[in-house]
């Protein structure tokens, strides 16, 4: 991209985001090919070095990806703004993702019209103890220590103090 003087890049994140380059298939345009996420999050973090950038606005229009490819585009932003240029993001509507995203910046914009659908983070486990027993069916697990819930499902009604701590303890982090 071009970049003048002194301003603010524009980064729209619209649609998939792919992770890795595309296999086959038959582009006439090499411009419709869309950038990877780490080279979103390589220009983020070149345009942090660059003096002439003075800050990003990040145009959120539905992009599409995993959650490890929203988190290191947000790293590359967190990056940015460590060192003190702006950061500003506007949505026409926020969702989970795209409100991770926005949660970086000094700004969240959201056009008049616009929505927010924000529902936050859960976790669901299923238990199988209830059944197997109506089944007749006893599990017999080997495991040692706190924090080692995997076989919990098989074996519980319940998740373990333990378990709910840890589980807790993930969703805080998110």
């Amino acid at each position: 991209a071009e970049v003048k003087e002194s301003g603010f890049l524009e980064v729209e994140l619209a649609g998939p985001l792919p992770e890795a380059p595309m296999v086959g298939g038959f582009v006439l345009d090499p411009a419709d090919i869309p950038p990877l996420v780490t080279d979103i999050a390589a220009g983020i973090r070149y345009a942090a070095r660059d003096d002439r950038v003075t800050g990003i606005f990040l145009d959120l229009q539905s992009p599409s990806a995993s959650w490890a490819s929203l988190d290191e585009i947000r790293m590359a932003l967190l990056e940015f703004r460590e060192t003190g240029k702006r950061c500003v993001a506007y949505s026409e509507g926020y969702t989970n993702a795209t409100y991770y995203l926005a949660s970086v910046c000094d700004e969240v914009l959201l056009a008049p019209s616009g929505i927010v659908t924000v529902i936050g983070l859960h976790a669901e486990l299923t238990f199988y103890a209830g059944m197997f027993e109506k089944l007749g069916i006893q599990a017999e697990m080997l495991h040692v220590g706190d924090f080692k819930s995997a076989v919990e499902p098989y074996e519980r009604t319940e998740p373990s103090e333990s378990a709910s701590a840890a589980m807790n303890y993930m969703l805080d982090g998110l």
